[in-house]
């Protein structure tokens, strides 16, 4: 071990000669140093020697600022160990190799790691689970973290998680982190809108035998991005979906709670889907436009009490499978040829807002709702999200301009999670309403 630290230490000397960007900045490579100290402490361990432990403090380390990455970089540096049976490592290289760059493949013939950099980890996957079983998965947006180092346009981080429908060229846009939630499928846990995307589940939902369950972040994997987080941020905003429908909300709180140097401030978005999307998108829009902290908090806990979201389910058979109506309640909806409105309350609560005896009657009753607002208070700004039900959703945008006299902010897949939920052939329209004419 001494001799395996003088080897090392001096490898490590040597790194800003393997890498143009290393020795441009005068530093090694941080993970070999990293290592370094692994072995050091380890060494001294085993000596009985003891091991000291030097905390610096952020505002203290020079951060390494890189001026551009690199044009043939992928996105997404993505992970896995796969489980299985004849492996073939060299056949796993050839198939992934289109998919990205920085490819390594290694392991038996039943175990394999792979790290590659993809601008589509969810493809990589699709491939990967058809051949074993996904043990473990990991997914960093390579792009987002670079920007926070290097190109942060705001001194306010915005953070939501994955149920929040908001398309990816806002995200990209106003720089929001995402925090994907985990979707088990087939015993192999997806992470929401990353490795599995709405077009690749749709195909799935009829044929599972047990039907996916999705999960609240996990606590360490939560507490390792705010550390990422509060290394360059000292004001974080984070909007979650409604605490009454999911766990996210007071796990985002106990992990915010362990950075007590960073403002942070957790807001219950009390919805989902394109109603917690509008939130996360004005959000931003606050943020871009200067307003301190405080300001944009309780701007945007106002702007919850006016938001609200219609889905109109074309079937129950989704929403009895997860688990959200009994059988028996299912049973009498497809007897009676019930299609029920799905809606939030004040609380955040999930409700049966209406029901129609048919998609037409439904539509109704929805357009009622939304003339009734628009009449009362005016539409701010509206979107409309589905599954796989374009064709409806486009309807519904024709519908709601002529209604508003205005286009819908965006249309797009509602996530996957939401889909598990609400079932194929689902639209919804969100809104936030203004104040009183």
């Amino acid at each position: 071990m001494t001799r395996a630290y003088e080897v090392v230490l001096a490898e490590l000397a040597r790194t800003p000669e393997m890498l143009a960007v290393l020795k441009e900045n005068k530093v090694v490579d941080a993970g070999a140093k990293g290592f370094v100290h692994f072995i050091e402490g380890f060494t001294k361990a085993l000596k009985g020697e003891e091991v000291e432990i030097h905390a610096i403090e952020n505002e203290h380390i020079e951060q390494l600022h890189v001026e551009h990455l690199e044009e043939s970089q992928n996105r997404y540096c993505t992970e896995a160990l796969i489980r299985g049976n004849n492996l073939d490592l060299n056949d796993i290289k050839s198939k992934l190799g289109s998919l990205g760059d920085s490819l390594v493949v290694a392991g038996s013939n039943n175990t394999v790691r792979v790290h590659i950099h993809s601008n589509t980890p969810d493809q990589v996957f699709t491939y990967l689970s058809q051949i074993g079983r996904l043990a473990e998965q990991k997914v960093d947006d390579m792009a987002r973290q670079f920007e926070a180092a290097n190109q942060r346009k705001y001194p306010i981080a915005l953070v939501t998680d994955s149920i929040a429908d908001l398309p990816t060229e806002y995200l990209d846009k106003y720089q929001v982190h995402m925090f994907p939630l985990n979707l088990l499928i087939n015993e192999t846990n997806y992470l929401d809108k990353i490795t599995i995307q709405s077009s690749r589940f749709y195909e799935m939902m009829d044929s599972l035998e047990v039907y996916p369950t999705s999960s609240q972040p996990n606590a360490k994997t939560l507490e390792n991005f705010f550390s990422f987080l509060t290394t360059y941020y000292k004001e974080i905003i984070v909007i979650t979906v409604s605490k009454e429908m999911s766990g996210t909300y007071n796990a985002f709180v106990e992990a915010a709670n362990k950075f007590k140097d960073t403002k942070i401030s957790v807001i219950n978005s009390k919805q989902n889907s394109g109603a917690e999307g509008l939130l996360v998108l004005r959000t931003a829009e606050l943020i871009d436009q200067g307003l301190p902290f405080d300001e944009i908090v309780q701007k945007v806990e106002d702007l919850t009490a006016k938001s609200k979201i219609l889905v109109s389910v074309k079937t129950l058979k989704y929403m009895v499978r997860s688990g959200r109506v009994s059988k028996t309640t299912g049973l009498i909806g497809k007897i009676a040829n019930l299609k029920p409105i799905i809606s939030i309350d004040e609380e955040g609560k999930g409700i049966i807002f209406d029901k129609g005896l048919s998609l037409k009657t439904a539509n109704k009753k929805i357009e009622k709702h939304v003339q009734e607002i628009s009449d009362a208070y005016g539409i701010d700004t509206y979107a409309i999200v589905h599954a796989n039900a374009e064709d409806r959703a486009l309807d519904y945008a024709q519908k709601f301009e002529r209604m508003t006299g205005k286009k819908p902010e965006y249309i797009m897949d509602i996530s996957t999670i939401v889909a598990m939920n609400a079932g194929l052939g689902t639209v919804a329209v969100a809104y936030i309403r203004g104040d009183k004419k």
